[in-house]
């Protein structure tokens, strides 16, 4: 498929997806929410407003498939490439300046595509999902966890727990990964050309991690996916779950889109409900998204350097009354 078929399919179907207004749910704090979290803080009132992007500058860093927020430390925020190249990941500063890098030993980045950064009881951890499967031929993909490193720095990182993932029902093509936190568990969202399938794994418990990752080594973990939607969105190339009202979002190439949390109800329909579209700016292939401690929504998309563009959502019309007798 040619990215224009792909480009004209995304738009008509998010039409029919949009054509209703998004039902308004309470906003309720996730739980997640009240530990304290580094702030994302832009001076620039251009690059605040979403009419100019943050340049990553980093000539390594051409194919940004992944992006999340730092949880060590504010104004920080991490990248990767797609594939091909070396298991690591960049750091930037909200100028877009690089800060620091880390690199997985004994690990090959086959088709990373996704990315998180999560605190669990007050300790921060990177995640790296090498989960790209464009021809579906992959028996399974892989998960990378491990403490986020200081993101001022250049550092190789040896203690790794490696999740060996495979999917109920399945080889599937996925680049959206998000942890939630608060639901204990890893959310994947499938790339298909019309329905996107929702897939969940638990999140090992904080002791679990920490004890595989407290000796150098690659630690296995096998675990198996459970399908839990199927969601009508195509060519979805980014997820992530915000830290402050428990929205989730995903992006394709064309959209970003938000699906409020709703209380006292799992992701499986919260993620099923009518969403709210928000159309991106104009970008070269939008692949990744992220939620900023404020609940505003950033991408990147392929380049050199690579763009950090806010997502603006827009506001609600007023409603005119007819005051004719």
């Amino acid at each position: 498929m040619t990215r224009l078929a792909s480009l004209l399919m995304i738009a008509c179907l998010s039409a029919a997806i949009g054509a209703d207004e998004p039902a308004t749910a309470p906003q309720t704090p996730s739980p997640s929410a009240g530990q304290p979290l580094p702030a994302w803080r832009v001076e620039d009132a251009a690059v605040r407003s979403g009419n100019q992007a943050i340049k990553l500058m980093e000539r390594q860093l051409t194919e940004s498939s992944g992006v999340a927020f730092s949880r060590r430390k504010p104004n920080r925020i991490w990248s990767h490439n797609d594939s091909g190249g070396r298991a690591r990941l960049f750091c930037f500063d909200h100028r877009g300046q690089a800060t620091g890098s880390v690199t997985l030993a004994g690990v090959r980045a086959v088709d990373w595509e996704a990315m998180d950064c999560f605190q669990v009881n007050g300790r921060p951890y990177l995640m790296a999902a090498d989960v790209g499967d464009n021809d579906r031929r992959r028996s399974g993909v892989t998960l990378y966890v491990f403490s986020e490193p200081d993101p001022d720095r250049h550092q190789h990182v040896n203690a790794i727990l490696q999740i060996n993932l495979t999917y109920q029902g399945g080889a599937t093509n996925c680049e959206a990964v998000a942890v939630d936190v608060s639901g204990k568990q890893i959310l994947l969202l499938s790339k298909s050309p019309l329905l996107s399938s929702l897939h969940r794994i638990e999140l090992p418990a904080t002791e679990q991690i920490e004890r595989h990752i407290q000796q150098p080594g690659l630690h296995q973990l096998a675990m198996e996916s459970k399908w839990l939607a199927a969601v009508p969105l195509p060519l979805v190339t980014g997820m992530d779950i915000c830290p402050k009202t428990g929205d989730i979002w995903a992006c394709n190439y064309l959209h970003a889109i938000r699906f409020a949390k709703l209380p006292e109800k799992s992701v499986a329909v919260q993620i099923q409900q009518s969403p709210e579209m928000i159309s991106l700016p104009r970008l070269k292939q939008v692949e990744a998204i992220a939620i900023d401690q404020q609940g505003r929504a950033w991408v990147t998309s392929e380049g050199s350097p690579t763009p950090l563009r806010r997502v603006v959502r827009q506001k609600p019309r007023p409603q005119r009354i007819d005051t004719t007798p």
